[in-house]
Order: structure tokens, then sequence, then C-alpha cells
């Protein structure tokens, strides 16, 4: 009857919604697979594949608590889910490096901090939200290990992908005072 086809169309609507959410996931467009995870998720808090793919979002945007937690959610339902499973690593890895990272920082272990940013780096070289932020963490603690030609280099090629950081360029300058380079690190300072 018309109940059923209703019903059709809602099914259908959220199937197209999550595969619109796929693709704009793997676009890049982070509005649009928020929004539609959502809409998906308003309607059936259970699902799954959404709470998986709106994890994945939360992390791509930098929001690593909130991606921990939405797989976590979809887990706690589901606790044989491999995706969920199989993300939750991943994510939690990363967040894990960071997290150890902050508190070398704080502890003032500075080269140890380096190599936790590092390493979270190197589990996901390409997030477009963490791998800046990594980079200058990176960068400044190796300013603060005073290890000169690492600093140097590691800011650089923080600058390279970040070249507007106004932060990053002064921590260059440190960098290149730490190593003796007076006259670069003039330079750095009056960019």
């Amino acid at each position: 009857g018309p109940m059923n086809a209703v019903l059709d169309i809602a099914a259908e609507n959220a199937q197209l919604r999550m595969k619109r959410a796929e693709c704009a996931l793997k676009t890049g467009d982070l509005q649009v697979a928020m929004l539609d995870t959502r809409h998906i998720l308003t309607r059936n808090k259970n699902n799954l594949e959404a709470i998986a793919l709106r994890g994945q979002t939360y992390y791509m945007l930098g929001d690593i608590e909130v991606a921990m937690n939405q797989f976590k959610g979809g887990l706690r339902s589901d606790p044989g889910h491999k995706k969920l499973k199989k993300m939750y690593r991943e994510v939690k890895k990363v967040f894990k490096r960071m997290q150890a990272g902050d508190r070398h920082m704080e502890a003032n272990e500075h080269k140890e901090a380096a190599a936790e940013y590092l390493e979270a780096l190197n589990l996901d070289p390409q997030h477009p939200a963490n791998r800046p932020k990594l980079m200058e963490k990176r960068c400044q603690a190796l300013v603060k290990a005073e290890e000169g030609p690492d600093a140097v280099a590691s800011c650089m090629e923080a600058l390279a992908e970040d070249h507007e950081n106004v932060e990053l360029r002064c921590l260059l300058g440190d960098a290149r005072l730490a190593n003796e380079e007076y006259e670069e690190a003039v330079r750095e300072y009056e960019r």
C-alpha cells in the first residue's frame, strides 16, 4: 500500500544520502558528509555504516576525540563490527602518539616529544587537519630541544606547506639562531 511506498522512498533516501556522504568524504566535502550522516542518524541512530562515516569525517576535520567516540558508540551496539574496529584502532594510535608528544612537551622532554609527533605524522602523513598541526608541534619541540639542524629542516618543511604561519616563521628564526645562522635568523624575524 501507500505506506510501503513511503517507507521504500525513505529507505532509498537513506541509501542515496549514504552514497552522497561517501563521495563527499572522498572528495573532501566534509560539510556535506556531516549533514548527510546526521540526517541518516536522526532517523536511525544505529546505522553503523553512517556512524563509521561520521567518525571518519570528524577524524578528517581533526576532531580525533569526537571521531573515537563515534567509533566507540557504534562498537557498543556491535562489538564485532570490523570496519569500526579497524578505524577505531587506527585513529587511537594517532591520538596516543599526539598525547604522548604533548605530555613530553609539558615535561620539558622536547626530543622525545618531537619523536612522538613524527610517529603520529608517519601513521597518517597526508591528513589535512593533523599534518600542519603536528609539523608545527614537531618544529617547536626540536627548537626547544636545541636540535639546530633538525629544527631548521623541520621548521622549513612545515613552512613550505603552511607559509602564512607567523608562529612557524618565528620558530624558524629561533632554530636558525640556535644553529648560529645569525643573518638568516634576522631575515626570518623580519619577514
